[in-house]
């Protein structure tokens, strides 16, 4: 049974159909686990059987059913495989008919149908990949944009794994010294003189200190957010700006005053601070200058995080351009003090009066959470949390190391500094912290 840190790796036979449901072209089964291979070879039949790691044409005689099945397969041996385990994957006529007697035939030699993320669980636990690795690969699944995509992609060729790699190194032959030292530490013998010491923990604090540095660049989620106020011109956007942020922008019942957008730091309930930006006004107009406006508006709007679509109670709902029908939004209904029914179906506020207003930024916080949590990466803020402990504890370490407080000191700061290194990489982590991880992929992966 194949284990990493102490965590069991449950080695029973696991398929997926990594295909689209309905009927397609082609539908992939893998497999993984005792017996992958050997069921594979054992059910096929043609002029070439499978090789470990080579393909084969021929078909697949599963028990149950008396027809052949034409198949491309393949079979891996345990230890060259994505998983580290036996596997097979076959690919098939895309029939639910077909793929459900591959499933059954399966289950008949005692395999299951895999959970979300398994395969990629399995990868890690026997070692074919690290934890940035296995993230990255939810990265690449899930990018929705080419910043995205360039992340996973430079994640997943080592670019975070490499650099951490080699500090946790360093740190573990630090600590590994230091230990020694204190086991010979009543016969007199000094393994680390003090100068040494403090020069390798400036090196390793130097080495952390840049690794937390670009990890903020790189990752999207340290950048504020962005929540736009869209609408028809007088709306009320501009009013509603000024009371959210208390500016002073130019306010009239003049449709269009607003020809350029505003923006503004907006703390919002739980301390998230956002970029809040007044737009101008979209609508229809036969002005050149305000067409060019609203051209610089919508290319704006494309690059926020979410909207806010104001609306007013006695105009017809306002309508997004096209293309932006995918951006979070939140509607509320403005100018509530001239409201005369209360039967709206979005939020309503009055900058004029404030009435509403606190709701409202309890929603916007509740919607800024949801949406950087999708835009987020997961690894990326949890790697940076346990990175600025690393270099907490290593500013620790060299402390007491400076003021002489004692080794014993320093190698516990050590410990706690390689603990959260372990966590970054997945050596040292709860099976808790694994299972959401990995559930956020897709079967079959």
């Amino acid at each position: 049974m194949l284990q990493r840190s102490g965590l069991a790796l449950i080695d029973d036979l696991i398929m997926a159909a990594g295909s689209a449901s309905g009927a397609s072209p082609r539908a992939v089964i893998r497999l993984s686990g005792p017996r992958a291979a050997s069921i594979t070879t054992s059910w096929f039949s043609g002029n070439n059987p499978p090789r470990p790691g080579h393909w084969a044409v021929g078909f697949l005689h599963f028990p149950s059913f008396s027809e052949p099945i034409p198949v491309l397969a393949a079979v891996w041996d345990a230890g060259k495989s994505y998983t580290g385990q036996e596997m097979a994957e076959w690919h098939l006529t895309g029939s639910p008919a077909i793929v459900d007697l591959a499933i059954d035939a399966v289950r008949s030699q005692g395999g299951r149908l895999a959970e979300p993320g398994e395969f990629t669980r399995r990868a890690f636990l026997s070692g074919r990949i690290d934890l940035p690795r296995a993230e990255a690969l939810i990265g690449l699944a899930d990018a929705t944009s080419p910043s995205d995509l360039r992340q996973a992609l430079d994640q997943h060729a080592g670019g975070l794994s490499v650099p951490l790699e080699r500090l946790r190194e360093a740190l573990v032959d630090l600590l590994a010294d230091l230990e020694a030292g204190l086991d010979f530490a009543d016969e007199d013998i000094e393994i680390l003189p003090l100068d040494q010491l403090l020069r390798r923990l400036a090196e390793l604090l130097a080495h952390g200190s840049l690794a937390c540095r670009k990890l903020e660049s790189r990752s999207d989620s340290s950048r504020r957010m962005r929540v736009a106020l869209v609408g028809r011109p007088n709306a009320g956007k501009t009013s509603l700006f000024n009371s959210l942020t208390r500016s002073e922008g130019l306010v009239s019942d003049f449709p269009g005053t607003t020809r350029d957008w505003l923006v503004a730091p907006l703390a919002l309930p739980g301390g998230v601070v956002v970029d809040l930006v007044d737009t101008a006004g979209l609508g229809q107009t036969s002005d050149l200058l305000a067409d060019e406006v609203r051209k610089q508006t919508l290319a704006l709007l494309f690059q926020v995080d979410l909207l806010v679509i104001c609306q007013q109670a006695d105009q017809p709902r306002f309508s997004l351009e096209k293309g932006l029908e995918g951006v979070p939004r939140l509607e509320v209904i403005t100018k509530a003090d001239l409201i005369t029914s209360s039967k709206e179906q979005f939020p309503s506020c009055s900058a004029r009066t404030g009435e509403g207003m606190e709701k409202l930024l309890a929603l916007m916080a509740l919607k800024v959470v949801e949406v950087s949590g999708r835009r987020g990466s997961l690894h990326m803020v949890r790697s940076k949390a346990l990175l600025e402990t690393v270099v907490a504890r290593l500013r620790a370490a060299h402390s007491a190391a400076l003021n002489e407080d004692g080794q014993e000191i320093v190698a516990l700061e050590l410990r706690h500094a390689l603990d959260a290194m372990g966590e970054i990489a997945g050596t040292l982590t709860s099976d808790d912290l694994l299972g959401k991880i990995f559930s956020r992929f897709c079967i079959g992966k």
